[in-house]
């Protein structure tokens, strides 16, 4: 793990790389009033819950997440296992925090970054921040803060990037499941809604996502069943039923190995909190 020390000196520079650097696995952390610094996190292995900016999500292995300073932000990791490449007191994965400085705001405006974005990664650019970070100790702040600008570009880049009709075809299928999460969803189902075929879906999709289509829709059931845990009214079963789960043992059995817990723990777990 790599820490820039803040030094006055060195205001005027676009920013810097504050912190650069891996971390297995991390606990939940609330930050309402967010983050100082700019940041790029990287999942590499596992999977976490999130709540950025009021809105609620899953991240796992293949998807990485950028996020404005002083953005309201939770996370907590939805397997023991969760890994990325980060700061201290972030879920696991890569990671790169970069400093406000006198022209990194202009430069988000350029690019129309919004306050966070959720976008797809390849082991290219995972390896490229790992020499950085590796390299970082023997370069000066100078050369430090140029070769980041560079990396920082790129990054951005690919964020701004107009939506490929794939992507469009993603988010639609992603609208689909959220609509239908509580059904049985077929992938011959999904591939007809967007105009295509199974395999050309689950290919494209997981190229795109970082995840299989139908590890998605497990993903998206968990999340709304930890919603629905959190209320009396409804038993672990109605739950179940309630989620698209074929039977209560397959929910429980899928939750547990997402979540770490299974849901009569995590409800108890949750009142505990």
């Amino acid at each position: 793990m790599f820490f820039e020390i803040n030094d006055p000196r060195y205001e005027w520079l676009p920013f810097l790389i504050t912190t650069i650097g891996s971390q297995e696995e991390q606990p939940a952390l609330d930050r309402p009033g967010g983050l100082r610094f700019y940041q790029f996190l990287f999942v590499t292995h596992g999977e976490g819950s999130f709540r950025v900016d009021g809105q609620s999500f899953c991240l796992s292995a293949g998807q990485a997440l950028f996020t404005r300073k002083d953005i309201p932000l939770f996370y907590a990791p939805s397997r023991r296992n969760f890994g990325a490449f980060q700061p201290p007191g972030l879920p696991g994965g890569e990671h790169l925090a970069v400093t406000p400085g006198s022209g990194a705001e202009e430069l988000l405006r350029y690019f129309q970054i919004p306050s966070y974005k959720v976008f797809a990664i390849g082991e290219r650019v995972i390896g490229s921040l790992k020499q950085f970070e590796q390299s970082a100790q023997q370069k000066t702040v100078l050369s430090r803060s140029a070769d980041g600008y560079s990396m920082v570009l790129n990054l951005l880049e690919q964020l701004s990037m107009p939506a490929s009709a794939w992507s469009r075809k993603v988010r639609k299928v992603n609208n689909y499941l959220e609509a239908h999460f509580n059904q049985n969803v077929s992938l011959d189902e999904l591939a007809e809604f967007i105009g295509t075929d199974r395999y050309s879906l689950c290919r494209q999709y997981r190229q795109l996502t970082g995840v299989t289509v139908m590890n998605a829709l497990r993903t998206l059931r968990v999340a709304k069943a930890k919603e629905m845990l959190l209320s009396d009214y409804l038993s672990v079963n109605q739950i179940a039923r309630s989620c698209g789960f074929e039977s209560p043992s397959y929910f429980v059995q899928v939750f547990k190995r997402v979540v770490g817990m299974t849901p009569g723990e995590y409800r108890i777990f949750s009142r505990q909190g």
